[in-house]
């Protein structure tokens, strides 16, 4: 059994993206043994997983250069808005290079988002108090240009991993790479702890600095795979025919308008709750003292137990994502995300309503988050 072709654009009569997608009966149909597209993985799937990192990271680098003696603690709106401002350079930046990868081609675009995405790190590792102004308020800054590289990676991770196969399941690996890139973010904190173990303002400022800054060495590691690449097929001919020239809604025919909102709506839902809940992970665990017993703990053991706990809820997601990858040809995309969607649901509601018990709590933590 040979996988489906994804049909080209080759007509500018074609005026719906319903003609590119693959049917319901299309979708279960893969082969036994898939092959990836080992570069478009590369390029797509690894970045993927550095914007993870960078998104997921920041709430145990607070909690970190809180408890730094010659940084201190922040106010709740210097808090507030360290931790959000990224997500709204991210909503920017998947507003705005979806349509740059289309003007401009994905190769031009690929290296644009990598390049704020590798400044925007170098400079939030660098970041000082300037000019009377607050070290968050300067971190803030560079996190803003940080989550728009970001926030571009996004359309441009789905649309490269799709236009270089047929195979979905290729697309499926790439946002695997979300569940690593989350994994990572509490790694690099531990190896950092590790090398550096003492409560000093000095080591504690390279642990929070080298989170910071990690995500830069990938991302140079990839400008010379993004400078050499080439743009897909699909998107050379699309530009032939001048079909990017056209309003999207031009583009979509009922049935994609519909498949795009549902699509689109869940995501949307879903990342909400997601993301909010995974950059308040540190706030949330301290909140139900799962990071501490109630005793005092040095500025190191701190961010250590933030970042085992962080760590413990990571791996507890990382078999979704591969029974997710392994069960793409037998459920389907639609079957699956209904599925996935109702569990995310239910267990969030189930954890928002349990009553202040703490051995219930203990007792049902676990279960619910590996739900």
């Amino acid at each position: 059994m040979t996988a489906p072709v994804m049909p080209p654009i080759v007509t500018e009569e074609e005026t719906s993206f319903a003609s590119d997608l693959l049917t319901d009966d299309q979708e279960a149909d893969y082969p036994d043994n898939f092959r990836v597209s080992w570069g478009s993985f590369v390029v797509a799937g690894v970045g993927f997983m550095v914007d993870q990192y960078n998104l997921f990271v920041i709430g145990t680098v607070i909690l970190a250069m809180s408890v730094t003696p010659d940084v201190g603690p922040y106010t709740q709106t210097e808090g507030a808005v360290t931790r959000a401002i990224k997500l709204l350079g991210a909503m920017f930046g998947q507003l705005t290079f979806g349509w740059v990868a289309d003007a401009l081609g994905r190769r031009v675009a690929c290296l644009l988002t990598l390049m704020l995405v590798l400044v925007g790190a170098l400079g939030s590792s660098l970041s000082a108090p300037v000019l009377g102004i607050s070290i968050y308020w300067c971190l803030s800054v560079w996190q803003l240009v940080l989550g728009v590289g970001v926030g571009g990676e996004y359309p441009l991770s789905a649309s490269m991993s799709r236009e270089s196969t047929s195979d979905l399941r290729t697309v499926g690996l790439t946002f695997c790479m979300q569940g690593f890139g989350f994994i990572l973010g509490p790694i690099v904190v531990l190896v950092l702890l590790y090398l550096f173990p003492s409560n000093t303002s000095e080591d504690l400022n390279i642990v929070w600095r080298g989170a910071l800054g990690f995500s830069a060495i990938p991302a140079a590691l990839l400008l010379y795979p993004r400078y050499t690449m080439h743009n897909s097929s699909s998107y050379d001919k699309a530009r032939i025919t001048d079909r990017y020239k056209k309003p999207l809604l031009q583009q979509l025919g009922r049935t994609s308008r519909r498949r795009l909102l549902g699509t689109a709506g869940c995501w949307f839902l879903f990342d909400v709750s997601f993301y909010g809940n995974s950059i308040l992970a540190t706030q949330a665990f301290a909140a139900m003292r799962l990071t501490a017993d109630g005793n005092p703990q040095s500025p190191h053991d701190q961010i250590a137990s933030a970042a085992w706990s962080l760590l413990a809820v990571a791996l507890l997601g990382l078999p979704g994502y591969l029974v997710a990858l392994s069960s793409l040809p037998h459920m389907g995309l639609r079957a699956m995300q209904v599925t996935g969607m109702q569990s995310f649901s239910e267990s969030r509601t189930r954890r928002g309503l349990k009553k202040n018990d703490r051995k219930e709590n203990d007792r049902l933590d676990t279960p619910l988050h590996l739900l």
